[in-house]
């Protein structure tokens, strides 16, 4: 690219899946927040509007224009002819996928309109089941078909290398995360009165209700506590799903039977979980297969002590009796006597809080990640 384009903003468009509240789209919420916007013009491309789009009018409010594809516009040829239309009309320096299924978009019709840089995105463990799910041809599109792949934690940058990947397409991004100010326990009022300041410690299982998230682990765990910790309270955050709509009667069915009516509340979707960070004592992530969780940082930038599972990118940020504790995977013992050393011990849960805000604000701050983003945009153009 020459000095004279250079001179120019480099226009990007996004393209997402939804933009509800799940992590990668809290992700990209962020970085556009912070995004240089006299260096860039960025564009988002919405596959599967819904319900849960929230983001739409906060960008729309920063002037980043956002295409949600008609509902008449389904299906992948008819995708990739609204593509090309907003692609010509655009002229962008990037396309990025921000999410694996919609990878091979950014790849193929990025190459056919002559876009010079097309990025991937890989945010998860290539071990979830629903990647899996994918047949051989699509999940070889997702991987191979754009120039590079971004990822958000070691160990997935480790699964890509091992399945022959160049190391050179690969592109390490952390997430990032907002610190927020502390505000006056209105969940904890809202689920318990207002003892909750006195009486009652939140313990919260923060994820999507699916079975990855292993919240059945989490109920079982407070279950082994509950009789030498009687002021606890257990919160299950999380988005639920019309197809996990089994493991959610289970879920409810296992509260009833362990005698924790009282004791767990299955919360379900709240629209800001960083806000609750402040009035919950432990927050904990029991999955199966990670990347680098947003809530875990969430939690890390109010100051929180975390018990998180080995897997994927939690042992990245989570530092074994440093900021939090690690647990295996489906280890409701080693769960349970995480929860005790925690709760017997608030000195040492305070200090571990503290910890990992030290960590969320120096290596996590929307700031810094967005600046990294900036220099790697500005390379990728720079070669193109």
């Amino acid at each position: 690219m020459n000095d004279y384009e250079m001179s120019k903003k480099i226009k990007i468009v996004y393209l997402i899946g939804q933009f509800g509240k799940g992590g990668s789209e809290r992700q990209l919420y962020l970085l556009l927040k912070h995004m240089d916007l006299d260096l860039f013009s960025p564009y988002v491309i919405v596959f599967n509007p819904s319900n849960y789009s929230v983001y739409n009018d906060e960008l729309l409010s920063l002037g980043i224009q956002v295409y949600e594809i008609p509902e008449d516009k389904k299906g992948i040829f008819n995708r990739i002819k609204f593509l090309f239309k907003i692609f010509k009309a655009v002229k962008p320096h990037i396309v990025h996928s921000w999410t694996l299924h919609d990878n091979p978009y950014a790849g193929i019709v990025g190459f056919l309109t002559g876009i010079p840089v097309r990025i991937g995105s890989l945010r998860a463990s290539i071990k979830n089941r629903g990647f899996n799910k994918l047949s051989k041809l699509f999940r070889y599109l997702c991987l191979s078909s754009t120039q590079y792949l971004f990822v958000n934690a070691d160990s997935i940058l480790n699964e890509l290398t091992s399945l022959k990947i160049p190391r050179n397409k690969i592109i390490l991004l952390e997430n990032c995360v907002e610190i927020q100010e502390k505000v006056t326990f209105p969940f904890g009022e809202e689920l318990l009165g207002s003892d909750i300041t006195v009486n009652k410690k939140i313990i919260a299982s923060i994820g999507n209700i699916t079975k990855n998230k292993n919240h059945h682990i989490f109920i079982q765990g407070l279950a082994k506590v509950n009789e030498d910790f009687p002021n606890i309270v257990g919160v299950i955050l999380g988005q639920p799903f019309d197809f996990e709509q089994t493991y959610i009667k289970n879920l409810e069915k296992l509260i009833i039977d362990l005698g924790m009516t009282d004791k767990i509340i299955l919360y379900g979707f709240h629209d800001n979980v960083p806000k609750l960070m402040h009035d919950i004592f432990i927050v904990c992530l029991l999955s199966d297969f990670e990347g680098t969780p947003n809530v875990i940082l969430e939690a890390m930038a109010a100051g929180r002590p975390v018990i998180g599972t080995n897997v994927g990118g939690i042992p990245q940020i989570v530092k074994k009796e440093i900021n939090g504790l690690l647990v295996d995977p489906g280890d409701v013992e080693g769960f349970a006597q995480a929860l005790k050393r925690l709760l017997s011990d608030p000195d040492m849960a305070e200090e571990m809080g503290s910890a990992g805000k030290e960590l969320a604000v120096s290596q996590h701050s929307c700031e810094e990640i967005s600046r990294k983003l900036r220099n790697i945009y500005f390379s990728l153009v720079e070669r193109s």
